[in-house]
């Protein structure tokens, strides 16, 4: 396999999907079957999101929703370090993506119902992480729609009588199973 970069052009192992030289994505596609990886990446992803969101809660509750987005960024990073370049960017785009997200529901959202809440906070972290995904994964547009919807559905956790943490791990994992189908469709 050559480097598809008319500049760099060297001849690569036929299972990296990035040149090792110029950084040129080689093959778009997974070089391991989506079925043998797919479920493996899904769960990882489930469970770094479930555990970055119920790490949020050891400050305590006034203050898990500003450490939410760097923690669960640098748990999502964990997992996709291995998955697309410059995965830094990741926690970066998470870190910032929170704040902006609960500035945009504050300001522009009278009361709104949770769902709809959340959703919103989905979408705008989805964009911001959406930002990282565009350039390294096909069809990364359909990232902001999987971040809205799981990020909607928390509000299912809602109304189970479990502690703080155990309710907060439910809704990362809420988030992690919707926003994983995502990630494994779109790598």
């Amino acid at each position: 396999m050559q480097c598809p970069n008319p500049l760099c052009g060297k001849i690569l192992p036929a299972h990296i999907r990035y040149c090792p030289y110029c950084g040129s994505l080689v093959s778009p596609q997974p070089v391991v079957p989506l079925r043998e990886r797919g479920w493996a990446l899904w769960f990882w992803w489930v469970l770094a999101n479930a555990m970055g969101w119920a790490a949020s809660t050891v400050v305590g509750q006034d203050m898990a929703g500003a450490v939410l987005g760097p923690v669960a960024g640098v748990v999502q990073w964990l997992v996709l370090r291995r998955q697309i370049r410059k995965g830094g960017w990741w926690v970066l785009a998470s870190v910032i993506g929170w704040p902006v997200a609960l500035l945009a529901v504050g300001f522009a959202l009278q009361d709104p119902p949770g769902w709809i809440l959340f959703a919103v906070v989905g979408a705008v972290i989805g964009v911001a992480q959406w930002l990282v995904l565009r350039r390294q994964v096909q069809r990364a547009g359909w990232w902001v729609l999987a971040s809205t919807m799981g990020w909607g559905m928390t509000v299912i956790t809602q109304g189970i009588p479990v502690g703080w943490v155990a309710g907060m791990s439910m809704a990362g994992a809420m988030v992690g199973a919707i926003t994983g189908i995502a990630l494994v469709w779109l790598l």
